[in-house]
């Protein structure tokens, strides 16, 4: 991963602690697509 998705799967992870479960939701389905699109787990 470059610098720049770090930098996206930080602030995206940062959204997990919110408050709204559906905000949590696609917080999560976010960051597990940015990884896999990386070829990562």
């Amino acid at each position: 991963m470059n610098s720049g998705h770090l930098t996206k799967l930080i602030r995206i992870l940062g959204m997990l602690g919110s408050d709204h479960p559906a905000e949590r939701a696609a917080a999560a389905l976010a960051a597990h697509r940015l990884v896999r699109s990386q070829g990562t787990t």
